[in-house]
């Protein structure tokens, strides 16, 4: 790595992956820091100007009209490698979930090309276990990791299709309330989906009206729906079972009674038989 030199801030250009996984920030009071107190860390950045680390303090400087910037500059033997040094940098930053969500998406890339390397084979390889990523990325659990993980991928399918009010709703429980809030919101909100692609409107304006009260009480809602809708699901196969029964049973008569009759038949024509030979 080569020593501490100047760059002009307009060389310099952001690494594509920290756009989407930090997305845009406020850098006005880092702008004002700098402004009064100097830059004190420099950025590191790739020969061609690309930004590992440091995209925040490139920013300010950039807002404060700066035309130069200390930078150190450093060759990476490969995309796997730029990119854990983008993630190791941004480590002890303040990171909202969707970010650390975000961070834990690309280490499994990362994993993934590491151990495609290994193997020597094309392919997804198994990469880190998912409580191996929630704790470097900084969840409570594998578990919290992978609702966070649904969320921001619900998030980025509703911005595909235009739904940004959906996306704008959990990405702001998500980061503002919690994971849990947010996966409950998640299965809310599809339940409303699948109501309104089915054509019920009632259900679809009640688990709304429900939402407008809280999370929770469209939550509760939508689970006693579903127990509800079990509850007749298991009545309607009982039903079912019982009427199957009852076609054997009654199918079982009627063999028995065909079976008595044939048994009457053949005594009968053995009656017949003795009463010719005694005659």
């Amino acid at each position: 790595m080569s020593n501490i030199q100047q760059r002009k801030v307009a060389e310099l250009y952001p690494h594509p992956k920290n756009q989407s996984i930090y997305g845009d920030e406020d850098i006005k009071e880092l702008a004002q820091s700098i402004e009064e107190q100097g830059l004190n860390v420099a950025l590191l950045i790739r020969p061609d100007g690309r930004i590992i680390s440091g995209h925040r303090r490139w920013k300010a400087v950039k807002l404060l009209g700066w035309e130069t910037v200390n930078v150190i500059q450093k060759e990476f033997t490969d995309d796997a490698e730029e990119l854990k040094t983008l993630l190791i940098r941004n480590e002890y930053r303040t990171k909202t979930n969707e970010q650390k969500c975000r961070e834990g998406l690309l280490w499994e890339d990362i994993e993934a090309a590491n151990s495609r390397k290994l193997m020597g084979v094309k392919g997804k390889g198994e990469g880190l276990a998912r409580n191996r990523i929630a704790t470097k990325v900084g969840f409570t659990s594998g578990a919290n990791y992978h609702k966070a993980r649904l969320i921001v991928t619900d998030i980025d399918k509703a911005e595909e299709v235009g739904d940004f009010a959906k996306a704008q709703s959990l990405r702001k429980v998500l980061n503002e309330k919690s994971v849990n809030a947010a996966f409950e919101m998640r299965a809310v909100l599809s339940a409303i989906d699948e109501a309104e692609e089915s054509s019920d409107i009632a259900t679809a304006d009640a688990l709304r009206k429900a939402l407008d009260q809280g999370i929770s009480v469209a939550h509760k809602m939508l689970n006693r729906n579903r127990n509800e809708s079990e509850t007749e699901d298991t009545q309607t196969q009982s039903d079912i079972n019982e009427s199957e029964t009852e076609d054997i049973q009654t199918q079982s008569g009627n063999n028995q009674a065909e079976a008595e009759h044939i048994q009457t038949e053949i005594d009968v024509k053995q009656s017949k038989t003795q009463h010719t030979q005694t005659h």
